[in-house]
């Protein structure tokens, strides 16, 4: 069983455990792996960087267990999780990008009863302000327990 706060950990830990990654992104201004479970409102965007958060989330209540007879009872999720890759131009940002798909194909997420989608890639850029970023979209599927 797990949470969506579990799995945006978990994708989080398995971007900075890779030493590629790590190298590509370097450190950010206090000297950690710029690597951020949410987007850092009200702070400055640091280049090159990564933020996970989660763009929607949808849950289904089983019928056959009503967890009146003491079982839990469990609920199918799903969740659509972004992973923007931000960057100073764009064959950083490819780069980066090319090298979380790497990681995250890599990754065995089963253990967690975590189900990940093969990515959507949206490229997006603001040349005026010299910010180069692609949206990585991956669908979760996961099991939780609901019980009251």
């Amino acid at each position: 069983m797990t949470s969506l706060a579990d799995i945006k950990q978990r994708i989080t830990e398995t971007l900075k455990a890779d030493s590629t990654l790590v190298g590509l992104l370097g450190c950010d201004a206090s000297g950690q792996t710029p690597v951020y479970r949410d987007p850092a409102m009200g702070k400055m965007l640091w280049l090159p960087s990564v933020t996970v958060q989660e763009v929607y989330v949808r849950c289904e209540q089983a019928g056959l267990n009503d967890a009146y007879d003491g079982g839990k009872r469990y609920g199918w999720n799903h969740a659509l999780i972004q992973i923007d890759v931000w960057a100073r131009n764009p064959a950083q940002r490819d780069e980066l990008s090319a090298r979380i798909q790497q990681v995250l194909l890599a990754a065995d997420f089963r253990a967690e009863g975590l189900a990940l989608s093969p990515p959507s890639i949206f490229a997006l850029a603001e040349p005026e302000r010299a910010v180069y970023r692609h949206s990585i979209r991956l669908s979760a599927f996961y099991v939780a327990d609901v019980s009251v």
